[in-house]
């Protein structure tokens, strides 16, 4: 169970979000984190990561963990993929292939 720091709890597990450091992904983190889900921050670039994850953290009061990977990589493929299969729920988004977007969470919610 994820306790906020705003009084609120929710049974809502943790959301992975890649290419979290920018565009897109840095959008559907924000909303997520705004919705109070832990999240796993996945992007190439390291510095502009880790400022988003302190930012999140400071803003939502929500716990993140931060990988970095290129998708182009598969030692980091396999290094997020085993990651997201030890969180309680992790809604995937791959902004680095192409995919269309959208984070599909547990309860089949679209934002």
């Amino acid at each position: 169970m994820n306790s906020k720091s705003n009084g609120k709890s929710y049974l809502l597990g943790t959301a992975v979000a890649t290419g979290a450091s920018s565009g897109l992904g840095k959008v559907y983190a924000d909303r997520l984190a705004q919705r109070s889900y832990d999240l796993i921050l996945v992007a190439r670039r390291t510095d502009r990561l880790q400022n988003m994850t302190e930012a999140l953290q400071a803003k939502y009061g929500i716990e993140a963990n931060v990988i970095v990977a290129d998708f182009w990589n598969s030692p980091d493929v396999q290094r997020v993929a085993d990651t997201s299969q030890r969180a309680p729920c992790f809604p995937l988004r791959d902004s680095q292939k192409g995919s269309r977007g959208g984070v599909i969470l547990p309860h089949q919610e679209i934002i």
